[in-house]
C-alpha cells in the first residue's frame, strides 16, 4: 500500500476479504502507519460491537407488506414493471423503425416524380427571367429583382 492510497482495503482486512497478497501488504502498511492503525482498531471494535446487539425480529406487518409490495406484486405492477425493463422496449423499438422504414419505402409512389427534362427547362426559362441569382448578386438586390419582376406582371 502506497501512502494510505488503499484505505477501502483495511475495512476488507478486517472482513476477511482480502487475498494473501494483499493480507500481507495491508498488514506491511498497517505496522509502519499509525493513523490506518488506529483507524483498523477502531473498525475491528465497531464490528465487535454490532455483532453484539441483540437480534429483533421485524415486525409482521412490515413483512408482509414487503411481501405484498416485492415478493409477490399484483398483475398491474407486473405489467408495468416488465414494460420498464430494456428488454421490452429495444426489441419493440428496432420493429417500430423497421416497420416505419418500410412503410416509407413501399409507400413512396413513383408517380410523383417529375422528368429531368421538364425540371431543366423550367430552371432555363427561370434563369432567362432573372428569377434565380447569379453569383454577382447579392440577396437584398435579388429581393430588389423580384418585386419589380412580380410588379411587372
Amino acid at each position: 500500500m502506497n501512502a494510505h492510497d488503499a484505505w477501502y482495503s483495511i475495512s476488507a482486512y478486517i472482513d476477511g476479504q482480502l487475498t494473501l497478497e494483499e493480507i500481507s501488504r495491508v498488514r506491511s502498511h498497517l505496522d509502519g502507519c499509525e493513523s490506518c492503525s488506529r483507524e483498523a482498531e477502531s473498525l475491528r471494535r465497531t464490528k465487535s460491537v454490532t455483532a453484539a446487539l441483540p437480534r429483533r425480529d421485524a415486525p409482521l406487518s412490515l413483512l408482509s407488506e414487503l411481501d405484498r409490495r416485492y415478493v409477490r406484486p399484483s398483475a398491474g405492477r407486473r405489467l408495468l414493471a416488465a414494460l420498464r425493463l430494456p428488454k421490452v422496449w429495444v426489441p419493440a423499438g428496432a420493429a417500430a423503425t423497421a416497420l416505419l422504414f418500410a412503410a416509407f419505402w413501399l409507400g413512396r409512389s413513383r408517380s410523383e416524380e417529375l422528368p429531368l427534362e421538364a425540371l431543366m427547362a423550367a430552371h432555363s426559362r427561370y434563369t432567362a427571367e432573372a428569377l434565380v441569382p447569379h453569383g454577382d448578386l447579392v440577396a437584398s438586390n435579388f429581393s430588389a429583382q423580384l418585386a419589380a419582376y412580380e410588379a411587372q406582371q
